[in-house]
């Protein structure tokens, strides 16, 4: 009955289970238990075996996910400054100064960024593709370009100056190491990559920032954060 299924997301939330856990179940996890609950009795009522979802009936647990503080100017700071030197620099910028999502900030290559210099006075321009505009894959071996996940994903993001003065260095820098090592450079070159060229996969970007921030004492920033600390920087 609906009853005993509100009991029952009342009992997990208290806590008390049986395998000895006093803690009781956070919001999301009861409306993750109830979602296969009412999947189960929907089935049932497909092929028969029930005449009725009483999850249907039931209240839901009320979950209200608590929004996260963006980092503040200084920590920012703290952080790209601490990166600079590190293949984790330029990516970790562009994010802070973009707020773009992980995956497009790793698929940028240099035919994607449009720079601009007047003096001492820089300008920049990243554009998402369509075709290419998102890098996905937990290791290198799956590794792939595709298309944003939103069809508003392809677009044009103007880098702020000190983004722009820094994509201009860095340029410089990764063109002047590929022709040393005889490595090709051209527009198709990734922006953020490896040694060799090789492009960063996503996670292995996250997990190389959660071991850097973790040795430095920056522990409350991690890769979305550090999008949303774009507002910050700006």
């Amino acid at each position: 009955r609906p009853d005993e299924i509100a009991a029952w997301q009342a009992q997990l939330r208290k806590g008390g289970r049986r395998d000895g856990n006093a803690g009781g179940s956070a919001p999301k996890a009861i409306l993750s238990y109830r979602a296969t609950l009412h999947a189960a009795y929907s089935w049932g009522l497909g092929v028969g075996l029930v005449s009725h979802n009483p999850v249907a009936d039931a209240p839901a647990p009320r979950h209200r996910p608590a929004r996260p503080k963006p980092p503040s100017v200084a920590e920012m700071d703290a952080l790209v400054e601490a990166l600079r030197g590190t293949r984790l620099f330029v990516p970790t910028l562009l994010l802070a100064a973009t707020g773009m999502r992980r995956g497009e900030v790793l698929a940028l290559r240099w035919g994607d960024i449009t720079l601009k210099r007047d003096g001492d006075v820089f300008a920049a321009t990243a554009r998402v593709d369509r075709d290419r505009g998102n890098l996905t894959g937990k290791n290198a071996a799956s590794l792939r370009f595709g298309p944003p996940k939103t069809r508003a994903g392809a677009r044009k993001v103007p880098l702020p100056a000190f983004a722009a003065a820094a994509m201009w260095e860095h340029r410089a820098e990764q063109r002047g190491r590929f022709v040393l090592a005889g490595l090709p450079w051209n527009r198709d070159t990734l922006v953020c990559c490896g040694g060799h060229g090789q492009p960063i996969a996503p996670d292995a970007y996250t997990r190389e920032l959660w071991r850097f921030r973790t040795r430095h004492g920056l522990e409350r920033i991690h890769a979305h954060l550090v999008a949303l600390g774009a507002v910050a920087m700006l």
